[in-house]
């Protein structure tokens, strides 16, 4: 099947197209700033400074794991408590509804 002739097809194919020229651009102009740095400042890229910094994301990363589970754990416990109170309330409405159904038309007499 021949996609050119197609009007959103030549636009979705010219735009993924940019997007990877912009990102192949982006990529190589990354590598060279990166080698410039290494070059002028041999000591930033040392293995060292690597394993600091893999070390300082996994720290971050268990910390924004263990958050989002203490979070999550929260949300339960909060959700659990107010279907209890949901469950009560609902057993006093029909509670209510069951007197005033029992109760005769007239409002004085109740």
């Amino acid at each position: 099947m021949e996609l050119s002739g197609i009007g959103w097809a030549d636009g979705a194919l010219s735009f993924v197209s940019w997007m990877l020229g912009l990102a192949g651009a982006a990529l190589v102009e990354g590598w060279r700033l990166l080698v410039e740095l290494q070059s002028k400042y041999p000591q930033i890229l040392s293995m060292q400074t690597l394993f600091g910094t893999i070390g300082t994301g996994v720290g971050i990363w268990k910390w924004w794991e263990t958050r989002e589970a203490r979070l999550f754990r929260h949300f339960e416990q909060m959700i659990e408590g107010q279907e209890a109170q949901l469950v009560r309330a609902r057993s006093d409405i029909l509670d209510l509804v069951a007197s005033l159904r029992d109760c005769s038309p007239m409002p004085s007499i109740c």
